[in-house]
């Protein structure tokens, strides 16, 4: 049987340098798992949550490993320094593993959201959702990614991202 991963999330996607956060995941036929960055040692089990307390941004990678396989599932925590000003913006993190690749190679793009209205991608690669989440897409050309969100307000906020191609 393939491992897989049936859930892994954070709450809540965006702290202050040194405040926990509580990741939680659940996998199926994993003797194994590993967390990357490694933020601390998980246990396979179908429903479990655990506190860490993550140093800076970015994006966290599960993978179930078992003997038919691995499966992975990533997201996006976004790590604000203590004296940082409140955030105006919905648009929590917005970012790639990489903004530099070779032509058809994949990259993961992740974003992380609050309090949204809508969500729209631009290029439609998918539809999103709000929430934090992560994609990965195979590139064959440079692609600036336009992430356009409206609030509860009626407020526009995009952000851009471009990952070169080489």
């Amino acid at each position: 049987m393939k491992p897989k991963v049936l859930q892994f999330y954070a709450s809540p996607g965006i702290v202050t340098r040194g405040e926990p956060v509580t990741l939680c995941y659940g996998v199926e036929g994993a003797e194994r798992l590993e967390l990357e960055p490694p933020l601390t040692e998980l246990r396979p089990s179908r429903n479990r949550c655990v506190s860490v307390a993550p140093k800076q941004s970015g994006i966290l990678t599960l993978r179930a490993i078992g003997p038919g396989g691995q499966d992975e599932a990533q997201l996006a925590i976004r790590v604000l320094e203590p004296d940082s000003p409140p955030l105006a913006s919905p648009i929590t993190i917005f970012t790639a593993s990489s903004t530099r690749i070779q032509r058809g190679e994949r990259v993961t793009v992740c974003y992380g959201l609050t309090e949204v209205r809508s969500v729209h991608l631009d290029p439609p690669i998918f539809q999103p959702e709000p929430g934090s989440r992560c994609f990965a897409v195979t590139l064959q050309k440079t692609t600036t990614f336009k992430l356009r969100v409206i609030d509860p307000k009626g407020r526009t906020f995009e952000r851009e991202l471009t990952v070169e191609v080489e």
